[in-house]
């Protein structure tokens, strides 16, 4: 049963990760009551930040330790959201359904976060970036300036920035990330 027990831990904890991204449950959200259900409020369930925030969200007591049943209720809620039929067993399209989802609200709070430090560097919020507002707020995109201005007409907009994160690719690292330099 242990063995059972570290095998599917191992095995979600790649693909559970989808929680950082997901939006945090509404207030008074339990797990489902099915097999290895809580019927508990979620807790630790959704984390934004790094290991520290899912320890902190699965260390239910706040005691400063996670115990074996705190693990196992958060094993549980993580394990309830990725079985989508409520079947109690996880399928390889649960799976990758979950790995998608965990994709996609990556991609969209990068997406968000660029957007918000584009609003930002815009500084006479005409829609673009001059080099000189780049220079002063985004450095990187300063640098690689002249590469990523696709048009060569001394602006780069959003959707320049997002093309040349697209013809990266996935395979070249995290999603919206920009292209390395040439």
């Amino acid at each position: 049963m242990k063995t059972r027990i570290v095998l599917i831990s191992a095995l979600l904890a790649s693909t559970l990760a989808f929680a950082q991204g997901t939006p945090p449950a509404p207030a008074g959200a339990t797990a489902p009551g099915g097999p290895g259900g809580s019927g508990r409020p979620m807790q630790g369930m959704h984390h934004h930040g790094g290991p520290g925030d899912l320890f902190r969200g699965a260390d239910a007591n706040k005691d400063g330790a996670v115990s074996r049943e705190e693990a196992q209720n958060m094993f549980n809620q993580h394990f309830n959201a990725v079985d989508l039929n409520k079947d109690g067993k996880l399928t390889p399209e649960e799976m990758r359904s979950a790995r998608e989802a965990q994709r996609k609200n990556r991609t969209g709070h990068f997406q968000a976060a660029m957007d918000e430090r584009f609003k930002k560097a815009d500084a006479n919020s005409d829609g673009s970036l001059s080099r000189e507002e780049a220079t002063a707020s985004m450095p990187q995109l300063a640098r690689d300036f002249d590469r990523l201005d696709a048009n060569k007409d001394g602006k780069l907009t959003k959707e320049e920035l997002q093309n040349a994160a697209h013809r990266r690719g996935p395979q070249e690292g995290r999603p919206g990330m920009m292209p390395p330099r040439s």
